[in-house]
């Protein structure tokens, strides 16, 4: 099982999706598939039924 996210930058503009075999939180960092490494400042669940999305992660990027 996978959960997917949708990935938003903190000045709100979109940064993509992404999927994770786990549950994300706050303060964890994470990397896409495109190789970029970010940090999540906020997850917001998604509770729309029906939604492919289990949550949105705002994120901010994190220097390599």
């Amino acid at each position: 099982m996978f959960y997917r996210y949708r990935l938003f930058e903190v000045d709100r503009s979109e940064a993509g999706e992404a999927h994770y075999a786990v549950l994300i939180e706050a303060g964890e960092v994470i990397f896409t598939g495109d190789g970029r490494k970010l940090r999540v400042v906020d997850v917001v669940p998604v509770e729309e039924e029906g939604s492919p999305f289990v949550g949105l992660l705002r994120v901010e990027p994190v220097s390599l």
